[in-house]
């Protein structure tokens, strides 16, 4: 990005950023906040889907945001039966997070590798930095 209101400087490091928070990302450890998100993401999804008239059994895949493995809330996902091989999950780990696109690339991604088929079921789940979140649920024509 370039602002031509704005001096040059060069961005502050990760590293750096990471010390004066003391390894913690908003003052919170990965392993703090997973169980919040997770929690947080359960709530969105079956609203979403009650509101689609849907179960987690219906749908085909899932889509959710391409971050680690220790903000991933893998069992509680699994406990609503939502597993890896279900997700885009190994398609996203090579991709890495795409901040908004994580999304929209998951399920170009599933419609360019013909993994979904007319009437399936996808939902697309999305969290922004652990304060809001967004879920989708389609239907493919």
């Amino acid at each position: 990005l370039v602002r031509a209101d704005l001096p040059w400087r060069v961005p502050e490091t990760a590293p750096r950023r990471r010390d004066r928070l003391g390894g913690r990302a908003g003052g919170r450890a990965p392993d703090e906040l997973a169980p919040v998100l997770a929690e947080r993401e359960r709530e969105v999804l079956e609203l979403a889907l009650s509101e689609a008239g849907a179960t987690v059994a219906d749908v085909v895949r899932f889509v959710f945001p391409n971050l680690g493995r220790r903000l991933q809330g893998w069992n509680q996902r699994a406990a609503l039966g939502i597993h890896e091989g279900r997700t885009t999950w190994g398609w996203g780990t090579g991709v890495g997070h795409l901040r908004s696109g994580d999304q929209a690339a998951g399920l170009a991604h599933l419609l360019e590798t013909g993994e979904l088929s007319s009437g399936d079921l996808v939902v697309l789940v999305g969290g922004g930095c652990g304060r809001s979140f967004g879920c989708a649920v389609l239907e493919m024509a």
